[in-house]
């Protein structure tokens, strides 16, 4: 399953006009690591870190124990304000990613990556009561677990966006069959409000008409989506960020 998270982007009058960033630059997993190693001092190896000792709760959730540590430890090194996705590909672990494990009874930090994908190491609170840096789990282990989610903060689709007098068109790499199977589709979003539906094999998309509609600046984002039926019959969905913000500036163009 993807991440459920949906994180609204806050947009602020500028004093000129044109495109900003909407989130900083995603740091490289080597810079994520040094990040992680330098919290040691604040999380120490044996320091009591127990259910009923530590609660933590930001903006995507909130939990106590293991979890509780994997939150805070996330908001530390990448920001409180960076949003999460939730996927299942081991092949896109990466270093500073929120592992579920034990079929959904502990959480981890991964700290580091065997180049060989044979294991990884991690680091994790409410091991035996404490912190506990640098334990191996191999990926062979981490295959067998019935239940096993990633949270990362890593996006993992670049979007693409050209535009004219009075249309946004947009494009993306075509999902990988593993990305695939258990989403329904993918949605466009503008200033975080939903655009279209696709199919999941959806690789484009074209706002006609968006330059037309006055002076502003367009957020556009890539979101998967699942679909269930309610016992009344109503379809709900539930969204993941897949994408960074791109964006187009129309101001009298």
């Amino acid at each position: 399953l993807f991440f459920s998270l949906i994180l609204a982007v806050i947009f602020t009058t500028l004093p000129v006009a044109g495109c900003f960033d909407a989130y900083a630059a995603i740091p490289t997993q080597k810079k994520i690591y040094k990040k992680i190693v330098a919290k040691k001092s604040t999380y120490p190896e044996g320091k009591k870190w127990d259910d009923d000792s530590h609660f933590y709760e930001n903006s995507f959730d909130s939990g106590s124990g293991c979890y509780a540590f994997a939150l805070q430890m996330s908001d530390a090194v990448f920001g409180k304000k960076r949003p999460y996705t939730e996927h299942t590909n081991l092949g896109e672990l990466k270093v500073g990613d929120i592992v579920q494990v034990n079929n959904g009874n502990h959480y981890v930090v991964v700290l580091k990556k065997n180049k060989k994908k044979k294991y990884i190491n991690v680091v994790e609170a409410n091991y035996k009561g404490k912190i506990h840096w640098n334990r191996k789990i191999t990926y062979k282990k981490l295959k067998k677990f019935k239940y096993l989610y990633i949270l990362t903060r890593y996006y993992w689709q670049s979007l693409d966006l050209k535009k004219d007098p009075e249309n946004v068109e947009l494009n993306w790499t075509k999902l990988t069959k593993s990305q695939r199977k258990k989403i329904d589709g993918i949605a466009v979003f503008r200033n975080n409000e939903l655009m279209k539906r696709l199919g999941k094999t959806a690789t484009s998309y074209t706002d006609e008409g968006v330059g037309t509609e006055g002076y502003a600046d367009y957020y556009y984002n890539l979101k998967t989506f699942t679909k269930t039926k309610t016992k009344t019959g109503k379809i709900k969905y539930k969204y993941s960020n897949i994408s960074s913000y791109v964006c187009a500036s129309y101001w009298g163009e």
